[in-house]
């Protein structure tokens, strides 16, 4: 795990060869936060390019239900996406070992209408829907949708002829 300036890493939730998720603790005033970093060989290429558009993106969502995105922190060898921290887990985690009681999976798909709706209202498309994306705190019923990497803004894409290999999203 790359040591990332100014933050305490506390725990790894997922990495691959191109990024890192953890849990971290900013030391300048303590908040707990999520770290979504880029570093080696891929901090120069398209994953750089998504974490970027995913902050500016992710910045302009000021609604309850969209993860709140406090700064992109550009470091020697990467960069990292930083975002609140309220506890929550990837609903694929949750549905992991049994499917979710009656109860919450309403509230959740409610929740998720209504973010999905809030972000179409402001002509943002997410494209990468899926339980990884949508993290969950049952003790206090809140959801937030994650992961703007691909999303669009519909005044700024143009659909052309495409091949069904290059499509984006889940």
């Amino acid at each position: 795990m790359t040591a990332i300036p100014d933050f305490d890493i506390k725990e790894t939730l997922l990495s691959d060869e191109r990024r890192t998720v953890c849990r971290a603790v900013r030391q300048k005033d303590g908040q707990a936060v999520i770290l979504k970093i880029c570093t080696g060989e891929f901090s120069d290429t398209r994953e750089m390019a998504k974490l970027r558009r995913e902050y500016d993106i992710a910045r302009q969502l000021d609604f309850d239900g969209a993860v709140k995105v406090l700064e992109l922190h550009e470091f020697s060898g990467g960069a990292a996406l930083v975002m609140e921290d309220f506890g929550g887990i990837a609903l694929s985690q949750i549905t992991d070992k049994k499917p979710l009681p009656l109860e919450m999976f309403f509230s959740v798909a409610i929740r998720l209408t209504e973010m999905l709706a809030e972000l179409h209202h402001r002509n943002i498309i997410h494209k990468d829907i899926k339980p990884d994306n949508i993290l969950v705190d049952p003790d206090k019923k809140n959801v937030r949708l994650i992961d703007f990497g691909i999303a669009t803004l519909l005044t700024n894409e143009t659909v052309g002829i495409v091949s069904h290999r290059d499509l984006e999203g889940s």
